[in-house]
């Protein structure tokens, strides 16, 4: 009878070998994907609706890198927040914290310094730990990244990963560059966003000084004709509404004007 021995050496050969072919497998699988973003982004032009472009770059991101949940806004005109969003990953509810509360820190972050921001627990960052909100839902892994510069015309949040050591540089650096491919197709939404819909509170702005009244939403330009209307009688004049809301700025456009 013949036996066939095995050496301990030979047998961790065969365990790095095999390491090292799934790694490579992990590699060219990840390569696929990214070239895949890619190709669809070439395929995506301005043509293309705001809601399903925003959909299609989503989802394509978030499979590139591995990510459990993201989140792609682009900044309405001078800056207004969230003129197109989409989320995915996420429940309803946990969007709204999302934009509201949690993650603003990491948001704000990227948009005001225009750079990239990556940490694997926020809840152990000395840069958003401070904050109760994200102490308590705990968040963890996140990736965001401003698209476009001088300034943002928007921003790609990423959140949770596959591996639990969080997203890799590569896939850091293929986020910062899809975010400036962005910026020239989000630029272009934006324009003919503003053609369909021309700002319709120039007309007011033109006669009235309030230029502290930042926007150009049919609602703003709804306040801004009852400000002139108020401003023309000489009679006194009640402003109801909540905290914070505007109301002294209000009554001191009416007083201004």
């Amino acid at each position: 009878m013949r036996h066939c021995f095995v050496s301990h050496g030979s047998r961790r050969t065969m365990n790095e070998r095999v390491s090292d072919d799934k790694l490579l497998r992990e590699r060219l699988f990840q390569i696929q994907q990214e070239r895949d973003l890619y190709l669809a982004l070439l395929g995506l032009n301005a043509e293309t609706e705001p809601k399903p472009f925003l959909e299609s770059v989503l989802a394509l991101v978030v499979g590139a890198v591995g990510a459990k949940q993201g989140y792609l806004e682009l900044f309405g005109p001078d800056g207004e927040d969230a003129a197109w969003y989409h989320a995915t990953g996420f429940s309803g509810d946990e969007v709204e914290r999302i934009r509201a509360v949690v993650s603003r820190g990491v948001i704000a972050e990227a948009v005001a310094t225009g750079s990239i921001v990556m940490t694997p627990a926020a809840y152990l960052d000395p840069r958003f730990n401070a904050r109760e909100s994200v102490q308590r839902s705990r968040l963890d892994i996140v990736l965001c990244a401003p698209i476009g510069a001088d300034p943002p015309v928007g921003i790609l949040y990423l959140q949770g990963h596959a591996d639990p050591a969080g997203f890799s540089e590569t896939q850091a650096q293929c986020v910062e560059q899809l975010g400036k491919l962005l910026e020239h197709i989000a630029r272009e939404h934006l324009r003919r966003q503003e053609e369909r819909h021309p700002d319709q509170t120039l007309q007011y702005r033109a006669r009235l000084r309030v230029s502290e009244f930042v926007g150009r939403s049919p609602a703003l330009a709804e306040l801004l004709q009852e400000i002139e209307s108020a401003a023309r009688l000489d009679a006194t004049v009640l402003i109801t509404g909540e905290t914070g809301t505007g109301k002294s700025q209000v009554a001191l456009a009416i007083h201004k004007n």
